[in-house]
């Protein structure tokens, strides 16, 4: 091994580690190198590397920026409002700070260095943007202030071990990077799952949903209804509704993926099952689900109403997830499948409407009696009739002047 290469590897390693923790907090991870440089913990070309962060006016700036983020930081939604306008300041710092730090190195160890600061900042700062909306969903506020305070030991912490053992460091910050890239697309599906169940919390004062008012609707198209025949291993299959949902939990049964969208199923030939067509990118899958011996019920969640179904023996545990808008469309589905499974008696036929008689009664005024004459309407006296014009003698002249005018006198 090229001994040559040895300052550039320290130097590497301590680019990406201070990048990874730069996407998790920026300002704190500069404030900290700062007080490294300015109290020598820094050995070899590390030192000379982060230099110029213990420049008074930088230190000064970042701890005053790391003040205000730790106060928004802590506060429910505006911690996600604060992460959102970070998502281009985490990643832009970091390969600031890793192209500042491969100042004297070639152009091609500089870009490179660049790109990966870059992309390790951005994965972090995705990880946590998202984990906060998590936590964010929670009723209480406390959990903000601990995952905060978590956050900000664990940057503390990386940082002092890259600064003391660099490649200890990196190997550590990688180690968590490939864990995250590994989890990332169930992350992915949670975080736009509660995303969207927020959104529609948001808009419940004015947002109805018609499936909760109206009848179930049982249309779907033929290229799903082939998708249920095919789950069901039956050519015969109407569907009694089909309903949009969110798969929850999924627990002893190979199911759809958590937090993965698509239609619930129900079908009028199988009534002890259900066709669950996951929605992947750009295709359906029809996911069966047997019904015999499960617990069903609804439930009310902080997000969501929960169509729950369990299965006490098998340890079999599905939830469908609503929008707080269909509460009443998860009841429906929830004592329809236990009415069609026979534990409810079935639905009462409305009654029919009792026909009455219509009895026309007409007034009539009595005959007079002798005593009491009948009543006369009253005569309305006639119009006089008025000329339109007459003749006024004025002075011998003969003159004409309209209706209703008297002659002036002379």
């Amino acid at each position: 091994m090229d001994l040559g290469l040895l300052p550039s590897l320290q130097i590497l390693s301590l680019a990406l580690g201070v990048a990874c923790l730069a996407g998790v907090n920026l300002y704190l991870t500069t404030f900290l190198a700062g007080v490294a440089v300015r109290l020598g913990w820094l050995d070899g070309p590390g030192a000379e590397s982060l230099a110029f962060l213990g420049h008074p006016a930088l230190m000064t700036v970042a701890f005053l920026l790391f003040a205000l983020e730790m106060v928004a930081d802590k506060i429910p939604w505006v911690d996600s409002l604060w992460d959102a306008l970070h998502t281009v300041i985490r990643p832009a710092g970091a390969v600031m700070l890793a192209l500042h730090m491969f100042d004297s190195a070639p152009p091609e160890l500089r870009i490179t260095a660049a790109v990966l600061a870059g992309g390790a900042a951005l994965t972090t700062h995705l990880t946590k943007s998202g984990l906060r909306l998590l936590v964010n969903a929670s009723p209480e506020p406390f959990s903000n202030i601990l995952v905060s305070l978590a956050e900000d030991g664990l940057v503390a912490g990386l940082l002092f071990l890259t600064i003391s053992y660099p490649v200890a460091g990196l190997v550590t910050c990688l180690t968590l990077l490939v864990c995250v890239w590994i989890a990332l697309p169930r992350l992915f599906r949670l975080i736009r799952a509660s995303v969207f169940l927020m959104w529609k919390k948001l808009r419940l004062p004015g947002f109805s949903s018609a499936q909760s008012a109206g009848a179930l609707p049982p249309r779907i198209s033929a290229d799903h209804e082939m998708l249920v025949s095919a789950a069901l291993g039956s050519p015969e299959c109407t569907p009694v509704w089909a309903v949009r949902a969110v798969a929850g939990r999924v627990r002893g049964v190979k199911l759809p993926r958590q937090n993965t969208f698509g239609t619930l199923v129900s079908v009028r030939e199988h009534p002890a099952a259900l066709v669950f067509l996951e929605r992947r990118w750009f295709r359906r899958r029809a996911v069966k689900l047997t019904l015999p011996g499960c617990e069903i019920r609804h439930d009310s969640a902080f997000l969501s109403e929960n169509l729950v179904i369990y299965n006490k023996t098998d340890g079999m545990h599905v939830v469908f997830r609503f929008s707080r808008a269909e509460a009443s469309l998860a009841a429906r589905l929830a004592e329809d499948l236990l009415r069609r499974l026979g534990r409810l008696p079935p639905e009462a036929a409305p009654a029919e409407t009792m026909r009455v008689p219509v009895v026309t009664v007409m007034e009539h005024n009595p005959p007079p009696t002798p005593s009491s004459p009948a009543p006369r309407s009253p005569e309305i006296p006639p119009i006089p009739e008025f000329p339109m014009e007459r003749e006024v003698s004025l002075n011998g002249a003969a003159t004409h002047e309209p209706a209703g005018r008297r002659p002036e006198s002379v």
